[in-house]
């Protein structure tokens, strides 16, 4: 398909559905071990510039626990739970190689990073000395109403459809990546 769907905190992602639908887990565990599923995250849904650097760890340790009590296997090598306001303090790319992960996924500092001419991915270096790539990108989208219905008025042609998708969703992440979108 060339995109794939990532799990970026158990307790939100996963309880619900261990809650409320239990039976999909086999189908969610097989879209896992395809690798259409990337399970990138820890147990809550904290922020690096929130919590002591303690209570960061405890999460990565309990939600990499937690999935692959689910998801025995499960290749867990991306973290991807920035997403407010800051990437985190300097000791985040050690904090990740200690715990397991060989990349970073951020979703908000867009605009600030974009201002500053940051590239969407660069290696982010410690105060250690530890590498850790980073890719940041959308946080979100399609949340206003009018383009909803902008959405909701192309989709019956595909092809103005994926156009206006692209140039609304995607574009402006191309302007400073040599990564293809």
């Amino acid at each position: 398909t060339g995109f794939k769907w990532y799990m970026d905190c158990f307790r939100t992602e996963l309880v619900p559905v261990i809650e409320r639908r239990p039976e999909l887990i086999p189908e969610i565990r097989r879209f896992v071990e395809s690798g259409d599923i990337e399970i990138c995250g820890g147990f809550a849904n904290v922020r690096p510039n929130m919590v002591a650097e303690e209570s960061y760890v405890r999460n990565m340790a309990i939600g990499r626990e937690k999935f692959l009590s689910l998801f025995p296997g499960a290749q867990i090598s991306v973290h991807a739970e920035s997403v407010d306001v800051a990437l985190g303090h300097p000791q985040i790319p050690q904090l990740l190689k200690k715990g397991g992960f060989r990349y970073y996924r951020a979703g908000r500092p867009y605009q600030v990073m974009e201002k500053k001419g940051l590239r969407h991915e660069f290696i982010w270096e410690g105060l250690d000395g530890s590498r850790v790539p980073v890719w940041w990108g959308e946080y979100g989208g399609m949340i206003w109403p009018e383009e909803v219905a902008a959405i909701q008025q192309k989709l019956p042609d595909w092809e103005e459809l994926v156009r206006y998708l692209y140039e609304k969703e995607l574009a402006q992440y191309t302007r400073n990546t040599g990564v293809d979108v």
